[in-house]
């Protein structure tokens, strides 16, 4: 499976992603998409750091709606034995400094 490129056409990026999407763990509308955001503190705990949760193939974890997004945040809080917090942003929004 080619990586998504934002170079190709609607079709060509449905083409890429088929298998997921008809297995419903991720869905692509051509428009806005919602990721979620790990907040890691660093080695000295001084610092949060922002990772993007990726899906078992190493894409990006992209959810339809706000909705959608806030639910797995939400289970990924709860199931976190370290205590990590998550957040959800859309895709194109300024940064906002954690």
């Amino acid at each position: 499976m080619e990586r998504y490129d934002r170079n190709h056409s609607e079709d060509d990026v449905k083409k890429q992603i088929p298998t997921l999407e008809r297995w419903g763990f991720f869905s692509y509308t051509w428009g806005m998409s919602y990721i979620i955001i790990k907040m890691v503190k660093d080695a000295t705990k001084e610092k949060e750091l922002p990772v993007i949760i990726l899906d078992s193939e190493d894409h990006v974890l992209e959810f339809n709606t706000k909705e959608e997004a806030e639910e797995m945040r939400l289970r990924f809080e709860v199931n976190s034995y370290t205590g990590h917090k998550f957040r959800v942003k859309k895709i194109g929004e300024p940064n906002d400094n954690h």
